[in-house]
């Protein structure tokens, strides 16, 4: 049945009680990893050396052999090597098998993946970029896993169950802060930090040096260019694809990097019944047909109860997103072989989580930071101390700096990395072309005013495809302003009296 937004939390949304009425094995894209060989229906499991890894056979698992052509870990998911191949199922990769070169290695790929060292006295996980890829893991248990399905349940394990209402997920917006989830005992591993698998804690790697602020140049510019389109390609030459368009800054830029493969490609946008959505339909929908391009409007389609609990469980309750899950049964009208590029981690470039201030930017704070974690989180003692080791083990990198940390760890490594769990339906994956260590060093190390201008996204265009300027951004042209103001007022008037 339709499902209604607005209503209060549920129980049977509890993370136990959907790991209950549904069975594990339906996870696809996931894993976990431990000492210990779990047995899930249909999964794969191989070992290396003392770690057991079992996966969906929708996961791609890439070995890892070291110099000497001796095996040292895995990749899973969809890593892009410095020569922009992405590289699937079954194959192998070289990185060295001692930390400090498997870490150089890993900040060296792009896309979407997750790198396992299987060391035997340093054995780590590492995210990428932006945590695209998430993963939890259990210290009482030690075990790691994509979600908290997979993390089985004891006494120092259970539903963190008054968290999870002062969240009121899944009918608010709201994230896990920093490294919380829905269970007590279970943590997320969050972007620049590995996780240390003798002693089960996660630690920080980077930022290795402090950030120096350098005004770009064209040529720095049109370097990151040519690594977004050296991502796009990779998964353009071995999937067919969707790219998102909306009528915002992040989706026209991977449209600008994409060039002639945009002409390959679907572009897409949901029809959901809000005013952003409407605008992103009007504009997106215009600037394809102007450009030539294949262009998809998804018809808009009521939520069903049944898809909002298969959405729910696959992300293991972890992440509110309210138009996510609003559109996941319109969502199962696309097809499922292409891939889904976004421009998730594009409004870091322009400082999302601190532009609203300017450049005088405050200090974070538990309380401001928990402000960003969404409603209810500033109810939770435990959500404030959490947020308070957090300011207490970053670096010294000034408030604004932090202020992006914050970004990349909480939006991307607590929400951005989480909900593409849900929208798998395979073989097709959920892209994120601007997941790459070098972009996000590149654009943090612009001045703040250029950030804030959005002179990055409009110089890529100015680049790679200067036609894309013409169209204002997250607004309509008065053309289309006044198209879409007379259809409102015809359907009024063929409406019946009520």
């Amino acid at each position: 049945m339709p499902l209604a937004p607005g209503r209060t939390p549920s129980s049977k949304y509890a993370p136990e009680a959907l790991s209950r009425s549904r069975p594990l094995w339906d996870l696809p894209e996931q894993f976990v990893l431990g000492r210990e060989a779990p047995t899930l229906d249909g999964w794969s499991t191989t070992r290396l050396g003392p770690w057991f890894l079992s996966h969906h056979p929708s996961l791609p698992r890439i070995s890892v052999r070291g110099l000497q052509g001796e095996d040292v870990g895995w990749i899973l998911g969809y890593p892009i090597d410095g020569q922009g191949l992405l590289r699937g199922n079954g194959a192998s990769m070289v990185a060295p098998g001692e930390p400090g070169g498997f870490q150089s290695a890993m900040e060296e790929l792009g896309g979407r993946f997750l790198g396992i060292l299987a060391h035997p006295t340093s054995p780590r996980v590492y995210p990428d970029a932006c945590g695209s890829y998430s993963s939890v893991y259990c210290p009482e248990q030690r075990l790691a896993a994509s979600t908290p399905n997979l993390i089985p349940y004891s006494d120092g394990t259970r539903d963190h169950t008054a968290l999870v209402q002062a969240l009121g997920i899944p009918y608010s917006n709201s994230m896990y802060p920093v490294g919380l989830t829905p269970r007590h005992g279970v943590f997320r591993l969050l972007p620049n930090h590995y996780l240390d698998l003798k002693r089960w804690e996660s630690r920080r790697y980077w930022p290795h040096t402090a950030f120096v602020e350098v005004p770009p140049t064209g040529d720095q510019v049109a370097d990151l260019a040519g690594l977004i389109r050296r991502q796009i390609e990779a998964v353009a030459r071995t999937y067919p694809c969707y790219l998102s368009l909306t009528a915002g800054w992040d989706s026209r830029t991977l449209l600008a990097c994409a060039g002639q493969l945009a002409r390959e490609m679907t572009l897409y946008t949901v029809e959901i019944p809000d005013w952003g959505a409407t605008t992103d339909a009007a504009l997106a929908g215009w600037m394809a047909k102007r450009l030539g391009l294949r262009y998809q409007s998804v018809p808009w389609i009521s939520p069903m109860e049944e898809d909002l609990e298969e959405w729910m469980f696959r992300i293991g309750c972890s992440v509110g997103e309210v138009r996510g899950w609003q559109a996941s049964t319109s969502y199962k009208s696309l097809e499922p072989h292409r891939v889904r590029l976004v421009g998730d981690l594009g409004n870091f470039s322009r400082g999302d989580y601190w532009n609203r201030d300017g450049v005088r930017v405050p200090p974070p704070t538990p309380e401001l930071l928990a402000e960003r974690c969404g409603a209810g989180v500033s109810a939770s003692e435990e959500a404030l101390q959490q947020l308070s080791q957090w300011l207490d083990s970053a670096p010294d990198v000034g408030p604004l700096h932090l202020w992006d940390l914050f970004h990349i760890e909480q939006r991307y490594g607590c929400w951005g990395g989480v909900y593409p769990y849900a929208e798998y339906a395979g073989p097709g994956f959920v892209g994120f072309p601007l997941c790459h260590r070098k972009y996000v060093e590149g654009v943090i190390s612009m001045p703040p005013e250029t950030r804030l201008s959005g002179w990055f996204n409009k110089k890529v265009m100015e680049m790679e495809w200067p036609e894309l300027m013409r169209w204002p951004v997250n607004s309509l042209p008065l053309h289309l302003r006044l198209r879409g103001a007379v259809r409102r007022r015809w359907r009024r008037l063929r409406s019946p009296p009520s």
